[in-house]
């Protein structure tokens, strides 16, 4: 299989350590996120024709960078430019920590304001804030756009992040910016794999000799050859045939990390951007979701009932209304439960971020977390039933132990197999039977006998 991400050049000794985790770019258009990433990695991930006549960022680019002690990890580099915001949010969604890129002619610009709000609003919480085009500009100059960005990150998970100036094209600064880029991935957590696999598709393409390889990170568990996997929402199951992990052939991908999938029996106009590949039995497809929603503070009006909007989930990009059954209206800066009513399915799981972007004038409303896939259509009117029942899950889907409590919990008298206890809470077996030894031992569960 060809690469699914561009790998170092830099020479390897023994075997890698995979860290799994992503970073992502984020920043303003021309400012340099492109070519940083080719001064860290000798990867250029601008690979189409359009990007190259046009030198500009259109589609996302992947890209692996080695680290001290013969370790790697992998990188996202997203387009800037505001007609590409929705590549931009495909490629986030998958990312651990990012690399805010702030050029020092231009200083902070539209879209290094929309790109900061739409990472945090995906729940990245690890970074560092890279100063470009040092080279044309007076230090004082560095200096004052240093400072101007430390105004804009105040209050949020880059507070106090490093800002490291740097010149792409003399390398001055260098150093300092790979040790900050190292100290960024060492103190980001990696990617559990205790759930069920699921992997939003990035692209998909056709090898000679192979058939369709399908690419992406898989934001849970773990996949290796033989696997089943089943491609939503069509609901086709398809076999895995082999797979890569940042270029490389590998015995398991997992998640955080950028993997290659040879799927058998599987055509490329099916597996594109926006599907998703997941363990069979786990995911459903839902045109109704309920979710927490925060309203960006910047905005200079309430939001309306019944917004028309684009929503982000994944690697998927559908239009649809964002719904207040339980308020008139939202104030900037503000949270509530919504229920987003999509004009096509889409797969999310709880826990999962997204971000809500309004159709017209086309700019970033806010975003949040899934609290659950809905079967019914909520009506704007106050139930108090539904907002304590949004309430509960948010609280029960922060961690796995209080997901399989919750369900648990919610089963009732019925007897309930470990392998629907498992699909329900969103664990992988293995995960679900060492949950259940534990709320055994803390008295919350009478009686665990097995695998029943």
């Amino acid at each position: 299989m060809p690469n699914a991400c561009c790998d170092s050049t830099k020479p390897r000794v023994g075997t890698q350590q995979t860290v799994t985790l992503t970073v992502g770019t984020a920043g303003h258009i021309d400012h340099g996120k492109t070519a940083l990433v080719r001064l860290l990695t000798g990867c250029d991930c601008d690979t189409l024709p359009e990007e190259k006549a046009r030198g500009m960022t259109i589609d996302l680019g992947f890209a692996t960078c080695n680290l001290p002690n013969n370790r790697r990890v992998g990188i996202v580099d997203v387009p800037g430019h505001e007609r590409f915001i929705h590549n931009m949010v495909a490629g986030a969604s998958g990312i651990d920590a990012v690399m805010l890129v702030v050029a020092a002619d231009d200083g902070i610009m539209p879209q290094t304001l929309e790109h900061f709000h739409i990472v945090r609003l995906l729940g990245i919480r690890s970074g560092m804030i890279a100063i470009t085009k040092i080279d044309i500009v007076p230090p004082e100059r560095v200096t004052e756009v240093a400072d101007a960005v430390k105004k804009l990150v105040a209050g949020s998970f880059l507070e106090g992040a490093p800002i490291v100036p740097i010149s792409s094209k003399t390398a001055a600064g260098f150093d300092a910016f790979y040790d900050a880029f190292v100290a960024t991935v060492d103190k980001t957590a990696e990617h559990r794999s205790e759930g069920p696999f699921l992997m939003h598709v990035e692209r998909s393409f056709v090898l000679k000799g192979r058939g369709t390889i399908v690419s992406g990170i898989p934001r849970s568990g773990s996949v290796k050859v033989g696997d089943m996997l089943e491609l939503l929402p069509s609901g086709k199951k398809s076999k895995v045939r082999g797979v890569q992990v940042y270029g490389q052939g590998a015995d398991t991908g997992r998640a955080g990390e950028c993997v290659a999938l040879n799927i058998a029996d599987m055509e490329t106009t099916e597996a594109v951007r926006g599907t998703v590949l997941a363990s069979p039995g786990y995911y459903s497809p839902a045109r109704f979701i309920n979710a927490k929603f925060h309203l960006i503070a910047v905005l200079d009006r309430p939001l309306k009932p019944r917004t028309a909007i684009r929503f982000h989930v994944g690697t998927a990009d559908v239009t649809g209304h964002l719904v207040l059954p339980d308020t008139e209206s939202l104030r900037p800066g503000m949270d509530a439960y919504v229920q987003i009513q999509l004009n096509d399915p889409v797969v999310a799981a709880p826990g999962d971020f997204f971000v809500v972007r309004m159709l017209s004038p086309a700019c970033t409303l806010g975003g949040g977390y899934i609290l659950e896939p809905e079967k019914k259509r909520m009506r704007r009117s106050r139930s108090d039933d539904w907002v304590e029942t949004c309430s509960e899950r948010e609280n029960a889907f922060k961690d796995p132990l209080s997901a399989v409590a919750y369900v648990i919990e919610n089963a009732g008298p019925k007897p309930m197999h470990l392998v629907e206890l498992s699909k329900l809470s969103l664990v992988n077996q293995d995960a679900a039977r060492g949950h259940l030894r534990t709320l055994c031992e803390q008295g919350k569960v009478l009686d665990f006998p097995g695998d029943r």
